[in-house]
């Protein structure tokens, strides 16, 4: 999640997680956190990748597994609907990872309804 208008939210969770590139890489036991308040600033998760850190490395998990909404975001008009339904699905992926593996690493893609429209 690149800094951007979503700024304040890279910065509160910077706390918490790692950052290179100006990318932010939350530990996966955060992530429910960070979906509540994107869900609360009305910001919809589009993406997620998945990593290890290993020392100042950031590995991508292999075989990848990463998210990717963006069909549900596509043509649609209803901003409600897509972050809605993408948020949902996040949260449910990323719930099913934390029993497999809780020392995962996530970045997102987050956009607002302007974005969408864009």
């Amino acid at each position: 999640m690149p800094k951007n208008s979503n700024s304040s939210l890279f910065e509160k969770f910077s706390l918490y997680g790692k950052i290179s590139n100006e990318e932010l890489y939350l530990p996966i036991r955060k992530t429910p956190e960070f979906i509540a308040e994107c869900n609360m600033r009305r910001l919809a998760i589009i993406g997620v990748e998945f990593y290890h850190l290993s020392g100042d490395k950031i590995l991508p998990v292999t075989p990848i597994s990463d998210i990717d909404l963006s069909d549900i975001t596509n043509g649609v008009d209803d901003w409600q609907y897509a972050l809605v339904e993408c948020n949902k699905m996040v949260s449910k992926i990323i719930n099913e990872k934390i029993l497999g593996d809780d020392s995962l690493y996530c970045s997102f893609i987050v956009i607002d309804e302007k974005e969408l429209r864009n």
